[in-house]
């Protein structure tokens, strides 16, 4: 998928196939205590701790919180992230139509992300309310 991504944002098929094969056939072992685990082979996922890892990971989330402004009267939003953090502000007149509209963006982020095989879970996810309360 992320190969595809790539493509689709315009990378030359020469980088994308040296990302695929940076990311595919890997092999770890991991030491604890001094004491050395049998190897592990890994097909997915980039390396942590790669200078191309933030970048990369920036590339496959950009879409899900693609920055969306929207003013109406009495209704303002915006929708931003970086790398793997997204928020989500609203501004209206009224306190319930500022939550309705957080759940119905919240909503389209979420479908974006399980279309990409990212989910979000709603018990991460925080309320701050401003203004007075009708």
């Amino acid at each position: 998928m992320l190969c595809q991504i790539l493509r689709d944002r315009g990378c030359s098929e020469e980088l994308t196939r040296w990302i695929k094969r940076w990311t595919r056939n890997r092999c770890i072992r991991l030491r604890f205590n001094g004491r050395t685990t049998k190897d592990y082979y890994l097909n997915k996922g980039v390396p942590q701790g790669s200078p191309l890892s933030p970048f990369l990971l920036g590339i496959y989330v950009a879409d899900v919180f693609r920055p969306r402004i929207q003013t109406r009267i009495n209704f303002r939003t915006m929708v931003s992230s970086y790398i793997d953090d997204g928020v989500i502000m609203i501004s209206t007149d009224q306190v319930e139509s500022t939550k309705d509209k957080l759940i119905e963006y919240f909503g389209l982020c979420n479908k974006v992300a399980q279309d990409r095989g990212m989910n979000f879970s709603r018990k991460r996810i925080d309320w701050i309310g401003f203004g007075e309360e009708d």
